[in-house]
């Protein structure tokens, strides 16, 4: 009996042992895996960096065309918004700080049971994810709240496409252009996405500095920040409202397969479905409607103002905008294709790729 005892108590041992090697040669995995993913972003890095000094210098000569807009006497006559106007955005991102801080306080020891190891190295990393769940909790009530306001201020508008689940053309978003038609609460809408964004951008500069994909962040909250405010400020908000309600819904579900893929039980059957339909309707919004619609209307429609008075005013800031789109148009299918990795290997491999996370 007792032979038979210590047999059985060196069977378990063995057992055990075996399956902390299993989990140390995963980890080691994952770690290498890890760290080429993170050699390969460093030369992404540099690309973005350099696009990034670049906007900085292209953002200060569109200031001036910007002061130029508002003061020159050849527009005069047409109503503008004005800077002061920010002070909205300023409150809305401070107020972000200690909803944030909230959240954490009462999901972060919630979440942290439910996470899965195969993402968490060590406690550290674990508990990192975690608080990037506690954002994506903010992330997913606000996206969700600003596509459902976006949506109902502008419904009925001339300028939503069908493509959005509009009545109106294309063709409109320029339409008044540089008047922009009274629609209530948009100005309001307007301000308080700035104000998120802002928030981010101040988040990213102050607790992101050493992360490895710092410049390419930077450059896309960089971007829609200058974005919000240059185009509230040359009275571009039909296409400014039109681009932040392709973003905002495709950031809900994509923020949800994430969620779902990190979670500790999880069916891969209910996570291949998760991400097709997001994976779907990410193409489907920014990869087809961005193109098709506000980019191929804004590139036909700015030159129609050649000969007109303000075409020298107006110049600059429509390449501007042309050339931001372009430019969110290539992250765009740049995002799309680690989007397809990981999809591709969830159906064929059934593991949860996920190389590009934040």
């Amino acid at each position: 009996m007792a032979g038979d005892g210590k047999g059985a108590s060196s069977e378990t041992q063995t057992q055990e042992y075996s399956k902390l090697q299993t989990t140390s040669d995963e980890v080691l995995k994952f770690q290498a895996k890890k760290k080429k993913v993170e050699e390969k972003f460093t030369y992404y890095e540099i690309v973005w960096r350099g696009i990034f000094i670049m906007l900085v210098i292209i953002g200060v000569v569109l200031t001036e065309r910007v002061y130029n807009f508002h003061n020159n006497p050849i527009v005069s006559d047409i109503p503008k918004n004005s800077i002061y106007d920010f002070w909205i955005s300023i409150v809305v991102a401070a107020l972000v700080v200690p909803v944030k801080a909230l959240i954490k306080i009462q999901f972060f020891d919630k979440i942290m049971p439910l996470l899965s190891e195969k993402r968490s190295t060590d406690i550290n990393e674990k508990h990192k994810r975690c608080e990037t769940h506690c954002k994506w909790i903010f992330d997913v009530v606000y996206y969700s709240l600003a596509t459902i306001t976006g949506y109902w201020i502008i419904h009925d508008q001339p300028f939503l496409p069908p493509s959005l689940l509009g009545h109106g053309e294309c063709q409109n978003l320029v339409i008044p252009f540089p008047t922009v038609p009274d629609i209530p609460y948009l100005k309001l809408y307007y301000l308080v996405q700035g104000g998120v964004h802002l928030y981010a951008l101040m988040h990213q500069f102050t607790s992101k500095r050493g992360d490895g994909k710092f410049y390419e962040y930077t450059l896309h909250h960089s971007i829609a920040v200058f974005l919000i405010w240059f185009s509230y400020m040359m009275n571009y908000l039909q296409i400014g409202v039109v681009i932040l309600l392709i973003h905002d819904p495709s950031d809900v579900l994509l923020i949800a397969v994430r969620t779902y893929t990190d979670m500790k039980k999880k069916k891969v059957s209910i996570n291949i479905i998760m991400f097709v339909i997001s994976y779907t309707f990410w193409i489907y919004v920014r990869n087809y409607v961005l193109s098709t619609c506000v980019l191929r209307t804004c590139f036909n429609a700015f030159w129609n103002f050649y000969g007109e008075p303000l075409f020298d005013i107006i110049l600059l800031p429509n390449i501007f905008m042309l050339s931001m789109l372009i430019i969110l148009s290539i992250m765009h299918v740049y995002w799309t294709l680690f989007f397809t990795k990981a999809i591709v290997s969830m159906i064929t491999k059934g593991k949860d790729k996920n190389g590009y996370d934040s």
